[in-house]
């Protein structure tokens, strides 16, 4: 792989800790970073290692962790297999998130919440694969590097040749992730509390996503009607309204779409959740479940909910 001058990285601003008795009760419980001296020499062993050989790692790590959840279609492990049998472009994407973790890990080795905002950073330079066509890479990356733009490239042409945009997305989330946690756990690059075995997380129906839509739509327009009532300032009823609007346009009378037991306890005054948006929904389900787990409340605590809003919102730019 080519070197190149590092690009330019902004500091990612991170949500602090919610301020308690003992502020740094939560904090201490998060994974943490090595130290300097403690991280160089298996930032270089890590450098080393024979891509041949982390292809292999992160194939194995991509069964295992999303196997039964994420690679269950066919279409999905045939669009892994066209990648693995695009050696050139799968080495090269192997390649380039390593160099990137390595930076990242080395820029982000100091100052508070070092873990959380290298893991900000990387999700948020990871979101490169995820852009569309039409919006240029430096809107999440400022100054990239000649390999970073080259590597986007060769992967946004394997995304169009493909014709299935979203699968692909699915497939270098799984990727990058799976990469992730090949890497941190190589030689144990961080200090972590243990963590409890995770429940294997299944894919839900289309009842759940009614179901917890329609509850989100009613929650959303109770706090607005009632903030409404207590706002005087006009700029902002009027955001409020506007988004009173939105909520409303998105909740349907037209229920033939909701599962049958569901439509045989409406009398009428359900929140339903247009069908239209019962996809988005299920993705961003699919994105959020792969970072909410047992181990994710161990290492964040109370700040999960943020750290997932951060986490999905870089790959949804």
């Amino acid at each position: 792989m080519a070197e190149n001058t590092a690009p330019t990285i902004t500091p990612t601003t991170t949500p602090s800790c919610s301020k308690r008795k003992n502020k740094d009760e939560g904090c201490n419980k998060r994974t943490k970073l090595l130290k300097k001296d403690e991280r160089s020499a298996l930032l270089e062993s890590i450098k080393i290692i024979p891509v041949e050989e982390l292809a292999e790692k992160v194939l194995i790590a991509m069964e295992a962790e999303h196997g039964e959840y994420l690679l269950q279609t066919e279409s999905q492990k045939s669009l892994l297999k066209d990648l693995c049998s695009n050696t050139a472009l799968f080495h090269s994407l192997l390649e380039h998130l390593r160099a990137t973790f390595v930076l990242l890990y080395e820029t982000y080795g100091k100052g508070k919440e070092k873990y959380l905002r290298f893991q900000l950073a990387w999700h948020n330079y990871s979101s490169i694969f995820l852009l569309p066509n039409d919006i240029s890479i430096e809107t999440v990356v400022q100054s990239p590097t000649e390999e970073m733009t080259r590597i986007q490239a060769q992967w946004m042409t394997f995304r169009q040749a493909s014709q299935t945009s979203d699968l692909c997305n699915k497939l270098m989330i799984i990727l990058s992730s799976s990469l992730y946690t090949c890497l941190l756990s190589h030689s144990t690059l961080t200090r972590s509390v243990p963590h409890a075995p995770v429940s294997q997380q299944t894919k839900d129906h289309d009842d759940v996503y009614y179901r917890f839509g329609g509850a989100a739509i009613c929650e959303m327009l109770h706090l607005r009607y009632k903030t409404l009532k207590t706002t005087c300032q006009t700029h902002k009823r009027e955001q409020i309204a506007m988004e009173i609007d939105i909520l409303q346009a998105i909740n349907t009378h037209e229920k033939s779409a909701m599962p049958v037991y569901l439509q045989y306890r409406d009398k009428g005054n359900m929140y339903v959740p247009h069908s239209d948006f019962i996809p988005f929904f299920r993705d961003v389900d699919d994105v959020v479940k792969s970072f909410v787990s047992q181990n994710g409340l161990e290492e964040h605590g109370d700040e999960i909910v943020k750290v997932s809003y951060y986490i999905y919102k870089v790959m949804r730019v």
